[in-house]
């Protein structure tokens, strides 16, 4: 584990974050002075919750649980900095997470939220390349477990949009997606491709799908990460036109909603709530484009089901946390979390069924500055089980 500061851009004074709060709060350097920080003055000035830094950097190899079942090895980089005026900018965040279970599954994607100066533009990327086998179990939110069967294919994704300010909070913009699934194979199971008719005759070996999306977004919250209040909205049209697609055109609405209530000025004690709706039409969409379990832009909803487990043309999702420090200083804090979701039946408008998930987790302040926490997590539902080591909030 690992938890460092660095800078680039030169200040001529000290710059206070959030100092009132921060001068009595501690984090993993803070304990190990020694080894990250040698110089006596910034070790006192951080110490005081003073921070001339512009960059914060959060590292943590571990093995852990991943999306799509089992253990992995994982490399959870976190890079945090300001783009402009602290008082008036959001914290920036860059994600690196590449992970490999040791079994044919090879994963490298590169998240982006940037937060230019005084929030005038919010530029969000998503860059995917994976390996990536996974069993699939049909359309629906009911389909049988006897339905798994193991897809091989790969994948490469690549999403920015720009948003541009239009009003305090509130952003408005444009951006371009790109998804393509290549070397598409599934293994032969009858019930699952019973479960795919009329509408699937078979999986394509590749598929694309080439559009571009229109974005409102209203967003108060001062950490991405780690909120201690505020509010986050988001709705999403996503068009892929016919003349970009041999397959024809589809659409995607994708609706965000989440709400976090502090309870406390000086700790954390906060219960959050997100909403999520996700559904796509069109003349043909690309079996692997579908909503699926699991399969929203940062793989965090679902917690306690296999990613991928249930996948058709509408989904709704809720989730409910509580976070709380156990220590006084923030060190230490615990989650409790409950979820559940329903997949419609293809080309319905029918949620026959709603899977529930619950779970609990303890948290480590990696970095205070970025508000940057290690994140252990136990989740489980009806029919599977697991644990998460990462970095950053689930939502």
């Amino acid at each position: 584990m690992l938890s460092a500061n660095s800078f680039v851009f030169a200040q001529k004074k000290p710059v206070f974050t959030n100092a009132d709060t921060l001068i009595n709060q501690k984090d993993i350097v803070d304990y190990l002075k020694p080894i990250f920080i040698k110089d006596t003055v910034k070790y006192n000035q951080r110490r005081k919750g003073i921070s001339d830094r512009r960059v914060y950097y959060s590292l943590l190899p571990s093995t852990t649980g991943v999306p799509g079942g089992g253990s992995a090895l994982v490399t959870s980089t976190n890079i945090s900095f300001y783009m402009g005026d602290r008082k008036k900018t959001t914290l920036s965040e860059l994600y690196f997470t590449p992970y490999t279970n040791f079994q044919g599954r090879y994963v490298f994607p590169l998240r982006s939220n940037i937060w230019l100066n005084g929030n005038s533009w919010n530029l969000l990327g998503d860059l995917r390349f994976l390996i990536y086998p996974q069993k699939s179990w049909g359309l629906g939110s009911n389909t049988p477990d006897e339905n798994g069967t193991l897809i091989n294919y790969n994948y490469f994704r690549f999403y920015e949009t720009a948003l541009k300010k239009i009003a305090p909070n509130l952003f408005a913009g444009f951006g371009v997606n790109f998804d393509h699934h290549s070397s598409i194979h599934a293994e032969p199971n009858q019930g699952f491709f019973e479960s795919l008719k009329p509408f699937y005759d078979t999986l394509n070996p590749t598929s694309y799908s080439t559009g571009y999306n229109l974005t409102l977004q209203f967003d108060s919250r001062k950490f991405t990460n780690n909120p201690l209040g505020g509010m986050f909205l988001s709705a999403s049209f996503r068009t892929n036109p016919s003349f970009l697609n041999k397959t024809g055109s589809w659409n995607q609405w994708i609706f965000d909603a989440r709400k976090y209530y502090s309870f406390s000025n000086s700790m954390q004690n906060v219960l959050a709530f997100w909403a999520y709706h996700w559904r796509v039409g069109g003349e043909y969409i690309p079996y692997l484009d579908l909503p699926s379990t699991a399969w929203d832009p940062y793989a965090r909803t679902s917690r306690g089901f296999y990613q991928g487990r249930y996948r058709s043309d509408k989904h709704w999702y809720f989730e409910s946390e509580y976070r709380r420090d156990i220590t006084k200083n923030g060190l230490l804090g615990f989650v409790l979390f409950a979820n559940i979701a329903s997949f419609s039946d293809f080309k319905s408008s029918n949620f026959a069924r709603w899977n529930a998930a619950a779970g609990g987790g303890i948290r480590l302040k990696l970095n205070k500055f970025s508000r940057t926490n290690i994140v252990f997590d136990y989740a489980f539902s009806k029919e599977y089980q697991t644990y998460y080591l990462n970095i950053g909030e689930t939502f």
